[in-house]
């Protein structure tokens, strides 16, 4: 048992931290107050009164020198970072969404709200998942291990879910998880150029990390959602037009709007009798450095 790590405090602690510390400790898990916090607390007392008495502060910290790598067992190890014990960071994962959009706006660049659930430190116990009414015990199914034999095989204990303890009375806010699930917004830029299935990055949007942990990252995947008249191949577009041949005999003009909300104009040859393709240039889409595609119009004469 790492008594450092018990107290909470480091090995250049002074008289008063562990002093401090000691108490802080004492008050939680003492007898009177938490019945079964009872091996704990003399652990507790145990460390203290090794750690403020310089002779023993001594002759322990050589032993904790020697034997180093064999100290902690993996039950202690999880059973102190969950109790606040220590301050090792632990990193946020990554969030993975999509968002859609229509070509109009890939093509002139927007500002987009994605909302999604990202898990946040619980404010109320700071990450730790205990209050000062928590108290732990030892997992009765894997005796502390964490792992249940069967077939000669290690699983995870159901029990406790591999921790190796319980945690009884724990924070009511995050019910003993030490992270909260919250909805979010948060506002993007989607760029101009964007491309079907191109991956934008919101650096740190992702979930929450623990002890001062770095927090992960949002990856969002663009769609391009389907255009009622234009097709998008690379940076062209096609569009469709079945037109009566009695009216192209005459002689007609096509106006529709173009993905910059203009009005385009584009007239139609005369006595035109089988399928043409019109080629407009520079009314494509557009691509991240500025280059356009052409428009393509498919005349069907029906």
């Amino acid at each position: 048992m790492d008594y450092y790590k018990l107290l909470g405090v480091s090995k250049n602690a002074t008289e008063d931290e562990i002093k401090k510390a000691f108490r802080e400790k004492a008050k939680q898990y003492h007898p009177d107050l938490n019945k079964e916090g009872q091996d704990l607390f003399k652990q507790i007392t145990e460390a203290y009164h090794t750690l403020i008495n310089p002779e023993k502060k001594r002759i322990y910290d050589q032993s904790l020198k020697r034997a180093k790598s064999s100290l902690l067992t993996n039950f202690e190890e999880k059973f102190s970072e969950f109790l606040g014990f220590t301050t090792k960071p632990i990193d946020g994962t990554d969030i993975h969404t999509k968002i859609y959009i229509s070509l109009e706006e890939g093509y002139n660049g927007s500002y987009k709200d994605v909302v999604y659930t990202r898990k946040s430190e619980c404010e109320y116990c700071k990450g730790t998942g205990t209050t000062e009414h928590s108290f732990i015990t030892v997992c009765e199914n894997c005796k502390g291990s964490g792992k249940k034999k069967k077939l000669g095989i290690n699983f995870p204990c159901l029990e406790c879910f591999g921790k190796g303890f319980k945690i009884h009375n724990p924070c009511k806010v995050c019910e003993g998880k030490g992270y909260i699930k919250e909805k979010v917004t948060k506002t993007i830029h989607v760029p101009s150029g964007i491309r079907q299935n191109q991956i934008l990055v919101l650096k740190n949007g992702g979930n929450t990390g623990l002890n001062n942990g770095k927090n992960g990252n949002l990856y969002i995947k663009v769609k391009l959602k389907k255009h009622p008249h234009f097709k998008l191949k690379n940076n062209n577009l096609y569009m469709n037009f079945d037109i009566p041949r009695n009216k192209i005999q005459k002689g007609i003009e096509l106006s529709f709007k173009n993905l910059k909300d203009e009005t385009l104009h584009v007239k139609i040859p005369e006595n035109l009798m089988q399928k043409t393709v019109l080629k407009v240039k520079n009314e494509g889409y557009i691509d991240s450095e500025g280059n356009k595609g052409d428009l393509f119009i498919t005349i069907n004469p029906v």
